[in-house]
């Protein structure tokens, strides 16, 4: 029986591992469609971010957290800077990413979050350009 109790114990820490790099991988993927449809301009597509946006609160997971935070940094917070004539859809998308920091600021706790977001799109040379930007600023 105490053999038993070992190998259960052995396979509730391998289910957990598993689990634990599906969440990862179920991330990931997740990003990967957001980066995708930001760079192909698909702004109708934002289910991913929907869904990403409410994961954002029950997210605790720190290598979650990191890679999400890099992800968006590097893919200037996969924000298309609403210049000129835009869609509803860039409109919504836009509006999707500033809740995305924005909880992110807020429920990860990460300070300055929002702050560095909106330094990072006012210094775009696009934004200095547009007067309509400028005015929001």
């Amino acid at each position: 029986m105490w053999d038993f109790n070992i190998e259960s114990e052995e396979a509730r820490n391998v289910i957990i591992s598993i689990k634990a790099a599906l969440k990862i991988e179920y991330y990931e993927q997740l990003i990967k469609l957001i980066e995708k449809c930001f760079f192909e301009r698909r702004y109708s597509n934002y289910s991913y971010l929907r869904e990403i946006n409410e994961l954002i609160i029950s997210t605790t997971d720190d290598q979650i957290r990191d890679s999400l935070i890099k992800s968006l940094k590097d893919n200037q917070f996969f924000f298309p800077i609403p210049s000129g004539k835009i869609s509803t859809e860039h409109w919504d998308w836009c509006h999707l990413i500033i809740r995305l920091i924005a909880h992110i600021n807020r429920y990860w706790e990460n300070e300055n979050y929002y702050d560095d977001f909106t330094s990072h799109i006012y210094s775009l040379e696009i934004v200095k350009e547009d007067k309509l930007l400028q005015h929001s600023t």
